[in-house]
């Protein structure tokens, strides 16, 4: 197993970095303050880089969802939250953790605020593996309510793992509502801090010793907070942020050097046999991205700070929705990307490859994974409305591609019963 490098943004300086260094086991090995590129170049070397940034950039929450594939789940999660967030959805990151029962873990930030993070990692020459807020690292512990003083904000675990943020000011009010409830009399509270963060809070600190409630321990983190965070952060299960579009990519294992020889004549077979393939798929892939491009360029006129081409296209419907009033604007081919449009948002797994109007209806040409894929792509299409002829489809070497057709009828798509 692979040692494990967290990565905590200083306090110092902007350009720093806390350190601590894990061993495959789990145990502190080392820990830094501080640290400037050229120490962390050196103990990213080998390992697997994490990274934890302020809980106060990261809705924590969670919601109570029935079951349903991840896609969906987090389209779901999305507009359960919808009440709850100041920016539009199209510029929040939704990211799931564990599901405990019917209770979905969830959590939130902005992409902007996002991408600035991964931009002042790549800045250090680091691609981090996971990140996670760091309030989210803190395991629940049996028996005691802990509390995190840092700096301004409180962050309170109890044993039951239902955190909670607190500003300081209200902290006191915070943790009485939390001791009043049944069963909690006999709880203790572990308080953590930094010795700057004890000081500034030592009068907090003395009045909650001294209300007669529960037993308090006080436990100054010398080094800093990032070694006691990477000692929860292998039994916290925080959730990482980097999912849907932001995970990393896969990379290969160095152990593989070992048998470079065999697999390099492995290489050289399969190169030979798939090669053309290899060529078919790059031309795909390159026409995918030139699509997301143009999505993400013309949605980024509308509204600047779209990352991904999910939210572009999104962003893109709903211009269309009201361009549908315009006397410039052709009917028969908005409703007909509406349609399109509300059938990828329930079936992700589709590309539209081509879409054609003709004198007499519409020809639409995609490309999915599987037969069912793109017959739940015809039937979404139905319920918008559009009267589809049977399908057509086909195998293809990456999945399979299916003929859509449908018939004008009276000039128009949109409102026709669907057969």
């Amino acid at each position: 197993m692979t040692e494990t490098l967290l990565l905590r943004p200083s306090t110092i300086a902007e350009d720093r970095f806390d350190t601590a260094v894990l061993g495959a086991d789990g145990q502190l090995l080392s820990h830094s303050l501080a640290a400037q590129r050229e120490e962390i170049d050196s103990l990213a070397q080998g390992r697997k880089v994490v990274g934890l940034i302020p809980g106060s950039d990261v809705l924590l929450t969670s919601l109570r969802l029935p079951p349903m594939p991840a896609a969906k789940l987090r389209q779901g999660v999305a507009y359960a939250l919808e009440d709850q967030l100041i920016d539009d959805l199209e510029l929040q990151h939704f990211a799931l953790g564990a599901r405990v029962g019917e209770d979905q873990a969830v959590a939130v930030i902005a992409r902007p605020r996002l991408q600035r993070w991964l931009d002042r990692f790549s800045a250090l020459g680091v691609a981090p593996r996971a990140l996670h807020a760091d309030a989210a690292c803190i395991a629940a512990k049996p028996g005691d309510v802990l509390v995190w003083l840092d700096g301004e904000e409180a962050r309170i675990v109890p044993p039951d793992g239902a955190a909670d943020f607190s500003p300081i000011p209200v902290l006191e009010e915070t943790l009485r509502d939390r001791l009043a409830t049944p069963g909690a009399t006999s709880l203790g509270i572990w308080i953590y801090a930094t010795p700057d963060d004890l000081d500034r809070h030592a009068p907090l600190i003395e009045r909650l010793r001294q209300s007669g409630g529960a037993p308090l321990q006080v436990h100054a983190l010398q080094s800093g907070a990032l070694p006691w965070l990477a000692t929860h952060w292998s039994i916290g299960r925080p959730i990482n942020l980097l999912q849907a579009e932001y995970a990393p990519r896969a990379t290969v294992n160095l152990e593989w050097l070992r048998w470079r020889w065999a697999a390099g004549l492995g290489a050289l077979l399969l190169v030979a046999h798939l090669g053309t393939r290899e060529l078919e798929w790059n031309r795909l892939q390159q026409i995918e991205r030139d699509v997301d491009a143009q999505l993400l360029t013309q949605a980024g006129s509308i509204t600047p700070g779209i990352a991904s081409a999910d939210a572009a296209a999104v962003t893109l419907r709903r211009q269309l929705q009201r361009l549908q009033a315009g006397a410039s604007i052709d009917p028969r081919a908005l409703r007909e990307l509406e349609a399109l449009a509300l059938a990828r948002g329930q079936v992700a797994d589709v590309r539209v490859r081509s879409l054609k109007q003709q004198a007499d209806g519409t020809v639409v040409v995609i490309g999915t994974s599987a037969t069912e894929v793109a017959e739940a792509f015809a039937n979404a299409l139905r319920s918008a409305g559009v009267p589809l002829q049977p399908i057509e489809i086909r195998s293809t070497d990456t999945g399979v591609e299916a003929t859509l057709r449908w018939p004008v009828q009276g000039g128009a798509t949109a409102g026709a019963q669907p057969t």
